[in-house]
């Protein structure tokens, strides 16, 4: 039975199964944005209505902050905002979720915007019904730090068991604590990986719940992956229209209906278990435009409403990820589809690294050694470096590090078209760029976008080159660069024979063509007519080309009876893509005359 999640109708009991990013369990404090320290974790998850402090402490290297603190409703009109000058650094400021629903909390130092956490707040639903019944929902939903359980039940009894490695904890609960949250505290050992949670129900004969209990329910068993889902919104660019759930059956349609505050691209990346991303167009109120980003046209859709339909058809993990205008993400939502959460692997702590030294070839190598198993997996050919590539890749990481700025455009206003032309480079080439305290969570970051994911598999590309740096403040720039090696003038005939060949294919199946004059002749000089039709097409890449002039040009010219000839000319690379012409010939009438 699907579990729908309302506000008027919930069974709440939530367990917030807290993971720390360092082994030890001593550990207090918790930094959640650059310069900002809480003395204790934050919950996720809160009793709708309840005041909660937020305390903590500011870098002692900014003078007399001021902290801004903002609570807003997403799918309500509720908000609330705190602010406090901290003579000594240090801060604790009240704040209260009224409403039942998902909050952005915002917090800033004079007024530059740190960051973004996702809260909920809840309510219990009153269980009085007493007949026996198993589980009737169970729902995954990862927000912010840590993973909650929610579920419905009409059992009386619920029989919880959590258990992680060699750490266990057994819970009994009933209708009597009408919410039961489990923090930190509790769960002393565990962290971020793989955790079991067993759920069994039961009613009782006459009420005497602790001391006769019969008529136990199968044990439901879900696994709950400890990972760091959406922590950090860069910025608050999206507010939802309808709540989002992150669990669903396999077969049952993806709904996101969001608002977005700013330009953003027409299709949405998803990673789908299997390993390979799927380019979904977007539904929208305004219409895709082309606008001059960077000096270079590219189609993007206005700020507005956005809906996006998807069907998983696989039962895992899915990242749903909605880039803006500058190519970040506005949206990176996870979603699974299944009955149940499978037991996966742990995934990896992040310990921040302290070293002044890098070792770049030893970093460069692990992550590119990391990319390639993920392309033989997918039976995609291995990647190598190519020195120009490091060479560009590292100035970039090392002026983002010094220009402390982490994006495709610098604040000098230079763009990755920039750089291409600067290093020469005539094949396509692609960027990924990331900022993070470790240079393993950073790459791991690039993997979890779908969008930064679909570089690294490109089947066209053979080079790589990988920059790392690091500022100051311990933070790491990483820049990663993809190309391929130029086309040689056997690779560029093997390619126009194939596409002669794939035309003359398309116009044998056309009806409306006479059997004798379906096959085009292909010409190698200038016949001296007129073309009937010249296609002049620029492209990232070989394929892009097939698919301009197969696909999205088939309804032109060369589909008529009275072509007869095909000529290619000016095919070359540049900085700006692969470019090539293509002129299409009518019958010679001449030849034509002479045979009658």
């Amino acid at each position: 039975m699907n579990f729908r999640i309302t506000h008027q109708f919930l069974v709440l009991l939530f367990i917030l199964l807290a993971f720390s990013f360092h082994s030890s369990a001593s550990q207090t404090t918790e930094t959640i944005f650059q310069d900002i320290k809480l003395d204790q974790p934050l919950p996720t998850i809160f009793r709708a209505g309840e005041i909660f402090y937020l305390h903590g402490s500011i870098s002692a290297a900014i003078k007399n902050p001021r902290i801004s603190v903002s609570i807003d409703l997403i799918d309500g009109d509720y908000a609330q905002s705190r602010s406090q000058v901290c003579p000594d650094n240090n801060f604790s400021i009240p704040i209260e979720m009224k409403y039942v629903g998902v909050y952005y909390l915002n917090i800033s130092i004079n007024f530059d915007l740190k960051g973004t956490i996702i809260l909920t707040a809840a309510e219990p639903f009153e269980i009085n019904s007493k007949q026996t019944t198993p589980l009737s929902g169970i729902e995954i939903i990862n927000l912010g730090f840590k993973s909650s359980l929610i579920w419905q039940s009409t059992s009386e009894l619920i029989q919880i068991k959590i258990t992680q490695n060699a750490i266990e904890k057994n819970f009994l609960l009933s209708n009597s604590p009408k919410q039961m949250s489990l923090d930190a505290e509790k769960f002393p050992g565990f962290e971020q990986g793989q955790a079991m949670i067993n759920i069994r129900c039961a009613r009782s004969q006459d009420g005497s719940w602790y001391t006769k209990c019969s008529q136990w329910g199968d044990w439901q068993f879900k696994a709950v992956n400890l990972v760091r889902e959406v922590q950090v919104l860069g910025n608050r660019n999206f507010r939802y229209n309808k709540p989002f759930h992150h669990v669903g059956a396999v077969g049952t349609p993806i709904s996101l209906d969001v608002f977005i505050k700013s330009l953003y691209g027409p299709e949405a990346y998803i990673l789908r278990p299997d390993g390979w991303v799927d380019l979904v167009k977007l539904k929208s109120d305004k219409k895709i435009t082309e606008y001059l980003i960077g000096g270079f046209p590219k189609k993007m859709i206005p700020k507005g409403h956005c809906e996006l339909t998807y069907v998983p058809e696989q039962e895992g993990i899915y990242i749903i990820e909605i880039n803006d205008r500058s190519g970040e993400a506005i949206i990176n939502l996870p979603y699974y589809a299944g009955d149940c959460l499978p037991l996966l692997e742990p995934r990896a702590t992040y310990p921040t690294n302290d070293s002044s030294i890098i070792d770049l070839e030893l970093a460069r190598g692990n992550m590119l050694d990391d990319i390639n198993a993920i392309r033989a997996n997918l039976n995609l050919k291995p990647l190598h470096f190519d020195s120009n590539l490091i060479s560009l890749s590292q100035n970039y990481s090392d002026q983002m590090a010094r220009e402390q700025f982490c994006g495709h455009v610098s604040p000098g206003g230079e763009n990755i078209q920039h750089r291409k032309k600067k290093y020469k480079i005539v094949t396509s080439l692609s960027e990924n760029v990331a900022k993070a305290r470790s240079i393993l969570e950073a790459h791991e970051n690039l993997k979890r976008s779908p969008a930064h994911y679909l570089a690294m598999i490109d089947s066209s590309i053979t080079l790589a080159g990988f920059g790392i740096s690091k500022d100051d403040r311990n933070n790491y720039y990483i820049a990663q660069h993809f190309s391929t090696e130029p086309l040689t003038e056997l690779q560029k005939n093997e390619f126009l024979t194939n596409l002669f060949n794939k035309i003359n294919e398309s116009r044998s199946k056309q009806k409306s063509i006479p059997k004798k004059k379906k096959l085009l002749t292909r010409i190698y000089e200038h016949s001296g007519w007129s073309p009937l039709n010249v296609l002049r097409i620029t492209a990232s890449s070989l394929k892009r080309i097939e698919e301009l002039i197969l696909i999205e040009n088939s309804n032109t010219t060369w589909k008529r009876e009275i072509v007869r000839e095909v000529l290619f000319e000016n095919f070359e690379q540049t900085a700006d893509g692969i470019k090539l012409v293509i002129k299409f010939y009518p019958v010679n009438l001449t030849k034509q005359e002479s045979k009658r």
